[in-house]
This record gives structure tokens, sequence and C-alpha cells, in this order.
């Protein structure tokens, strides 16, 4: 078939009409599609384009398509798997007691600013170390202890310290 020029009453010769481009998107998953920053909604999603350039964005990604009139073509967007969900950090119960009293510090830091007698504690579950440090007057230097307790996720574990001798 040939397509003539046509002419107007004037003599001035008319553009053919440009014809339009079907481009079909469709994506691994649901996403939004834009085309030259207009939403033009989710995927699957047909799409009537002029011809020419066009800057696609699905999922994050951008394509660059150049569409002919009269093209029919078929877009299909990979996108990652998701990440799972972070799994939340798991914790146990760390009972700390003293006869007569102590104080505590875990894995090096305080766990209590002046001495105490028992002390309960949420830490990360896994090893920790607990030192018991007794200072009294009667003592040429303080009585330091220190014990690795296990402190099970969703449990709680004892670390008991008797300070009265060495």
């Amino acid at each position: 078939m040939v397509v003539a020029p046509v002419v107007d009453a004037g003599g001035e010769v008319e553009a053919p009409p440009v014809r339009a481009a079907v481009l079909s998107v469709n994506a691994s998953s649901v996403v939004e599609v834009l085309v030259g920053g207009k939403k033009y909604g989710r995927t699957p999603l047909e799409l009537e384009l002029s011809a020419g350039a066009h800057r696609e964005v699905g999922g994050g990604k951008a394509f660059d398509v150049t569409l002919e009139p009269g093209d029919s073509r078929e877009l299909y967007v990979q996108l990652a798997a998701p990440k799972p969900a972070s799994q939340p950090v798991r914790e146990g119960r760390l009972l700390l007691s003293a006869t007569p009293y102590c104080l505590f510090t875990v894995d090096g830091r305080p766990a209590s600013t002046v001495p105490v007698s028992e002390r309960a504690l949420t830490v990360p579950a896994g090893t920790r170390v607990v030192q018991c440090t007794f200072e009294d007057v009667s003592l040429a230097r303080p009585r330091v202890k220190k014990r690795t307790v296990q402190v099970p996720a969703g449990g709680e574990v004892e670390a008991a310290f008797d300070m009265r001798a060495d």
C-alpha cells in the first residue's frame, strides 16, 4: 500500500498522521510504571505511546525505549527477589546476684552504677562475660570474680557470686 502525501487547499503538504506504538509492560512483581515522568498504572500494563524515544521506569529501574510508528513491543522487568525481613535481635534475661554485694559489668560494660546484691538484665542471647567487683574497707584490694555464661534466646540464666571469700 502506498500512502500519498496530503495537500491542503493552500498547496501545503500536510505531514501524515503519526501512528501510535504499543508497549506491553510486565514485571516479576507488580510495580508502578512511569513513562517520561508520568504515571500510567501498575503492571501488567499495555500502553499506547507516540512513536519516538521514551524513558520507562518500573520497579526502580529505568529503560530507554525507541518506538517506531505501528510498533508493538513487550518489555519485561525482572526484579530482584525481595530481601527477607530482618530477624529481630534475640534476647534473654541475665539474673545477677552477689553475696553480700558488688559492682557488675557484662562484657566490659557497667551493669550497675552502685553496688547491688541483685540485678536482672535483658541482654542479647549468646556468650556473656560477667564480672563482679567487691570493695570493702576490710580488704587490702578489691575482690574480683569473673564468670562466662551462655544466655539462651527467650530464656534466662543466673550468674551468682559469693564475694565473702576468694
